[in-house]
């Protein structure tokens, strides 16, 4: 086995069993937001003077005026406030030591992140504690010309419903909106307008210019009108289709209502369609004959099978390992190239999605493979050619790098593992020309720039490890060249092997129903299933020769897994299989197929964005499976304290209609999972207190929404 091959047998996946329940992804956001107060108070720092400050800047749609609050400190403080000036500066100093919380607050702005900063005050000043801040409101403006322009009537639907009626020069306006997506339609008797309607989608600006033109109509114009119900109502876009002649489409409104005005007798197709929604009945033929015509109702359903295949351009980079980290970026790797770059996952001010930025790491020898992201803010790498483990930072500079204890071991797989706690995980590593997994630490604090080797587990004779996975506390292991799979117990220090009939597994993902692993055998290509007991089960792919390279858990109780000779990834649904039916029945029939021929998708990850990730080695992009729903999540917390406030009655409610409630649990987390795209607010209630702020509105789009922070007063 040669080099490129040895380096190729490693698959990405979830740093923290990449777990499809609710309540695992809620007990990430609770460790990240719970990591400045264990830093602060059980890491065995000693407290600094007083008279140190926290700082930082506002930026994005607007600057000065902002309110920015701060709360905490050792001896907790009335919290205290202060206003950004022109360039959207702000400063709270005099400070001692302790856990802090900063917010930003302005009507009709929100700020990124939504829960405030939160800042450990050790023995320097703490700058860089910057907010983003995006208008929440907006509004659609533009004129009707033509043979009439005052007195027509224009109808706003979507995630808002109003009404408008055009002044004497037939301007119009729609003021106050959130960012989504709207139809405008103009209405007046014995006229007709072009277009009959247009669709706007408000993106953190205001939409202006939605005109249309007036004319005089002909004939008798009636309307088809309707409902939607079920599992979502708002926002959901509906498509009219005439025998003869263009199709228009309309959005729902809060109720689900939908109508398509100033129709000509004939016939017609209505369909209702949104991503991660099946429909009943799918559409309904109308014939339209001298009345107004009202459909029955369609019902909607969540579809868990209606997932998108999608793509993003990354440049000259051709992807090797993936990670994504909690600042919903990707970080990637050529294993090439002594770089590790950055792919934008959506438009900010710094830059627009689908921005590449390579960072170099220093060394010709370091050309990173497998990608770990880690608490902290770091990445960390594999680098086979300068036999070590290299970790970045967020803003990509090269921290450090730990040199691997035997020479020319080989590293090829990289994960986050067992450590000294649960915020505190060691980086393990397969050291496959030397048959061992290694392990190293990363010093304690919010930036840390050192580590050391912990210890070298040995694998049978003639173990040759290929990938590894954190699962049930313990670090399984797959290996070439001995026919087995194993675990690694941290405790004990002790290695289990199982004897599979495997030839050369590349990749391993937890098992999340049982004490186990999934694993991809590249040699017989097909898929196994291994229990701690022993259980075995194979699935095989739909076509031979799909050449099986990576599994990885989705969000979704399903397997995904990079087929590179077929140019797809297949979808395995964990609850489709029955561990006491056939073990060699499976199959991988559910197939994503890449638009691009020769796109080689090769390694694949669960995102922290709710979404499903891979690399293409053929084609100068990375893919994603965006799912049909996403979770929102956040924290409640004692305003002045910082400490979580359990038992608190979340309610979520899409335009008007709830939709259900989560508690939050002692760490003060909640979170809601399933939403489809659209608008949602955000209530708090619990006896005897109120919260800051009172209703938060959201946006769910194609990922999730975390940190959605409540302060109860």
């Amino acid at each position: 086995m040669d080099r490129h091959d040895r380096e190729t047998a490693s698959s990405r996946t979830p740093p923290h069993r990449a777990a499809t329940h609710a309540h695992q992804r809620l007990r990430r956001g609770a460790l990240r937001l719970a990591l400045p107060l264990l830093l602060a108070a059980g890491c065995g720092l000693s407290s600094p003077p007083s008279g140190h400050t926290i700082s930082g800047k506002v930026s994005g749609a607007v600057q000065a005026g902002v309110t920015i609050t701060l709360t905490g400190g050792d001896v907790p403080i009335s919290p205290a406030t202060t206003v950004t000036n022109g360039a959207g500066n702000y400063a709270f100093g005099g400070l001692g030591a302790g856990p802090y919380l900063v917010t930003a607050a302005l009507a009709d702005y929100e700020f990124t992140p939504h829960a405030g900063l939160q800042v450990v005050m050790l023995d320097a000043d703490v700058g860089g504690r910057d907010f983003l801040a995006v208008a929440t409101h907006h509004a659609i403006r533009g004129t009707i010309r033509g043979v009439v322009a005052a007195g027509v009537q224009v109808e706003l639907t979507g995630a808002s419903t109003a009404t408008a009626t055009s002044a004497a020069d037939g301007t119009y306006a729609f003021p106050g909106l959130l960012d989504s997506s709207y139809l405008v339609t103009p209405r007046l008797a014995g006229h007709g307008f072009a277009p009959g309607a247009r669709t706007v989608t408000l993106s953190g600006a205001d939409a202006a210019a939605v005109d249309f033109e007036a004319s005089l109509s002909s004939g008798a114009l009636h309307a088809i009108s309707g409902t939607v119900g079920g599992a979502v109502v708002a926002g959901v876009t509906v498509t009219l289709e005439p025998a003869t002649g263009a199709a228009a489409t309309a959005l729902t409104g809060a109720a689900g209502t939908f109508r398509f005005p100033d129709l000509a007798d004939g016939a017609y197709t209505v369909t209702p369609s949104q991503a991660g929604h099946a429909f009943a009945p799918h559409s309904q033929a109308v014939i339209l004959g001298g009345a107004d015509v009202a459909l029955p109702a369609f019902l909607a359903t969540v579809s868990t099978t209606s997932a998108q295949l999608e793509e993003l351009a990354i440049g000259a980079r051709l992807g090797w390992g993936i990670a994504l980290g909690n600042d919903l970026n990707a970080w990637i790797t050529d294993g090439v190239s002594p770089v590790v770059s950055r792919v934008r996952l959506q438009t900010t001010v710094d830059g627009p999605r689908g921005q590449v930025t390579d960072f170099p790491l220093g060394d010709a020898a370091a050309t990173p493979t497998a990608i770990a992201l880690r608490f902290f803010g770091l990445r960390c790498f594999a680098e086979p050619q300068a036999n070590r483990i290299g970790c970045a930072s967020y803003a990509g500079t090269d921290v450090f790098t730990v040199d691997i204890t035997t020479p020319a071991s080989g590293p090829v797989d990289v994960i986050n593992g067992p450590g000294s706690g649960p915020l505190s995980p060691d980086l393990w590593f397969a050291e496959h020309d030397a048959g061992k997994v290694g392990r190293m630490s990363v010093a304690a604090g919010e930036n840390p720039t050192s580590g050391a080797m912990v210890a070298e587990y040995v694998l049978p004779a003639g173990c040759k490890p290929t990938a590894l996975a954190w699962t049930s506390g313990n670090v399984w292991w797959a290996a070439e060249g001995c026919g087995r799979i194993g675990w690694i117990v941290p405790a004990t220090g002790l290695v289990h092997a199982v004897p599979v009939d495997v030839g050369r597994p590349v990749s391993l993902a937890p098992n999340l129903i049982e004490d186990g692993a999934w694993f991809v055998d590249a040699a017989g290509d097909r898929l196994g299933r291994l229990t701690a007991a022993g259980g075995l089960a194979w699935f095989s792919p739909r076509v031979a020769g799909s050449k099986l390279t990576s599994v990885a858990n989705g969000p979704d109780a399903a397997l995904y897994v990079t087929q590179l000779a077929a140019n797809s990834v297949a979808r395995l649904p964990i609850t489709s299989f029955d561990p006491a039916a056939d073990p060699n029945a499976g199959r991988l029939t559910q197939e994503f197929a890449l638009p691009v021929a020769g796109s080689q998708p090769f390694r694949i990850t669960s995102g922290t964005d709710g979404n499903v990730w891979f690399t293409e080695r053929g084609h100068q992009a990375i893919g994603v499976i965006v799912m049909p729903t996403h979770c929102l999540q956040g924290k409640v917390v004692q305003a002045g304290l910082l400490t979580p406030v359990a038992g608190v009655t979340l309610t979520v409610t899409p335009a008007g209609a709830s939709t259900g409630t989560a508690t939050t649990n002692a760490e003060g987390d909640y979170g809601f999972c399933g939403l489809a795209p659209g608008a949602y607010t955000l209530r708090p209630a619990l006896a005897a207190r109120t919260f800051q702020p009172a209703t938060l509105a959201v946006t769910m789009g194609a990922s999730n929404q975390v940190g959605l922070g409540f302060t109860a007063q």
